[in-house]
């Protein structure tokens, strides 16, 4: 990463901050930068957008939009695909996981991973989740076979099958956690 580019997005972090900061969100969760490993390629191809220039300033818009959230990355998407066509399975990947740390960041979420079989959570100290809907969320599938759970560090573990489509099932586990009326 060149220096300019290492500017570039510092500068971008800090003013999401004060942003966040003034909307009133919480200190600490708008501090949250959350990590996702996930056994998917996730990249823009040489093949998609073949100058290596053009593929870095969208790649720091990637970063910009999905910081700013849902929808500036919606239109960024749209975006690439008047420009260069259809997204390749990977760009669509890619887009779909920066999607998914804005998600994660409301949940305090701070590290989601995928391992063998299984997807694991990793909470914030203060993650702004109901524990109601964490411990409904686990006797849900107290009679399954998949079991999920909670460790005493705050990661639940979510069993998932090879076959699984793993955005599905993140956004049904989110979904699942939404706070209580």
């Amino acid at each position: 990463m060149g220096y300019d580019l290492y500017l570039e997005l510092l500068q971008s972090t800090v003013a999401e901050l004060k942003k966040k900061a003034e909307q009133g969100e919480d200190a600490d969760q708008a501090a949250i930068d959350p990590e996702i490993n996930l056994h998917l390629a996730a990249f823009l191809p040489e093949s998609y957008i073949a100058d290596t220039s053009q593929r870095y300033h969208i790649y720091r818009r990637i970063s910009a939009a999905g910081s700013q959230g849902p929808d500036e990355l919606a239109d960024l998407r749209e975006e690439l695909e008047d420009r260069y066509g259809n997204l390749p399975r990977e760009a669509g990947t890619l887009l779909q996981i920066i999607g998914l740390k804005h998600q994660l960041r409301e949940f305090g979420i701070q590290k989601l991973e995928q391992g063998p079989r299984a997807l694991v959570f990793s909470f914030a100290d203060n993650a702004p989740v109901d524990p109601r809907s964490i411990l409904e969320l686990i006797e849900s599938t107290a009679r399954d076979k998949t079991v999920i759970r909670l460790t005493p560090d705050q990661r639940l573990v979510v069993p998932i099958e090879e076959s699984t489509d793993i955005f599905l099932k993140i956004r049904d586990i989110l979904s699942r956690l939404k706070k209580n009326p």
